[in-house]
């Protein structure tokens, strides 16, 4: 039953990245689309080749969840319980609100999900994790998630203000054509950072789920895990996410091709050095949002919509509310199944 239960993780682990490509999509392509900077076919087929290869390349982020949650997960059996339901709550929600779409972060879904899953089984007799488990998650994993998106606004703000001095003396046409430029150069390093980054969670759930029935040595992520999740969020990419993709471009702020240069370039800089300087989590998406917001503030026309702001916020906060909610339920409901095994 151990092994049955580790390969339902595992795969809900590959429908986690997958979905989580498409949903994720729109954060390094919209901008890129609308302002011509790249077509629709080329910017998916750029997402994804850099998204395989920042998946390949950013094994370092995976061994910090892997070792934060691996302290805070129950040393028991129920770590497979937690581990399959927090991932399938996760897909769910991240179908949900594609569906919607709404961009959220499938991150903040995933760590909140197991969070209240692994907290909830103290209340079956689970044997604790380490006590200082939350301390470290929290430090290491939820706190850079919840600074990130206040950076990306603030250095998408600053970063038009320097821009409007570097061109002051610059022809629109100039400008617009050089903007066009970076933005596609942005949009394949925002899409590298978003597979260092986000590929690692899928990896990081098959690493847990095999440590846990002693299949590997703690400690070891074997390559076939990090090409499994590298594989399964690129193809995810190719779906592209053409209703977030929507709300980016075009209902929450109109930004000019400078501007969404700027914004792009913010988002991606803060989740590729987030993790590769500091091996720190940013959310791709409540970066690109923030940016976007940030560079859009900072002009003098077309102004943020700040309504659907407020939408989206609102989905941000409903995010970890309900998915750790659905979670604990389900452990809960689930965990008495554990005597048949």
């Amino acid at each position: 039953m151990e092994l049955f239960l580790c390969t339902l993780v595992i795969a809900a682990s590959t429908a986690f990245a997958v979905i989580n490509g498409g949903h994720d999509a729109p954060n390094n392509i919209a901008l890129a689309v609308r302002t011509r900077a790249l077509t629709p076919k080329a910017a998916l087929l750029l997402a994804a080749a850099f998204n395989f290869l920042g998946a390949l390349l950013g094994t370092a982020l995976a061994a910090v969840f892997i070792r934060q949650f691996n302290l805070y997960l129950p040393h028991s059996d129920h770590s497979l319980i937690v581990l399959l339901v927090a991932t399938l709550v996760a897909v769910s929600w991240g179908l949900f609100t594609w569906r919607k779409g709404m961009p959220s972060s499938s991150t903040h879904a995933l760590v909140a999900a197991l969070l209240a899953g692994a907290f909830v089984t103290l209340l079956v007799d689970a044997p604790p994790g380490n006590p200082d488990g939350e301390g470290a998650v929290w430090q290491v994993i939820v706190a850079p998630l919840l600074l990130s998106p206040v950076l990306a606004f603030v250095v998408a703000y600053l970063g038009v203000e320097l821009m409007k001095i570097f061109t002051r003396k610059a022809s629109q046409n100039s400008v617009r054509e050089s903007s066009r430029m970076g933005q596609a150069i942005a949009s394949a390093a925002g899409a590298f950072g978003h597979g260092v980054q986000d590929a690692q969670r899928s990896t990081a759930i098959m690493v847990l789920a095999l440590t846990s029935i002693d299949a590997i040595a703690p400690g070891e992520v074997p390559l076939w895990t990090m090409l499994l999740s590298a594989t399964a969020i690129s193809l995810g990419t190719l779906l592209g996410g053409w209703r977030i993709a929507h709300t980016l471009a075009n209902r929450i702020v109109t930004v000019d091709t400078m501007r969404a240069f700027v914004a792009t370039t913010a988002s991606a800089g803060i989740v590729i050095f987030g993790a590769i300087a500091f091996h720190l989590p940013a959310s791709s998406t409540h970066t690109s949002v923030a940016a976007i917001v940030g560079a859009g503030t900072n002009q003098a026309f077309g102004s943020v919509r700040w309504q659907e702001v407020a939408r989206i916020a609102s989905y941000w906060l409903f995010t970890p509310l309900v998915c750790a909610i659905i979670s604990a339920i389900l452990v809960l409901a689930i965990s008495p199944l554990e005597t048949l095994y």
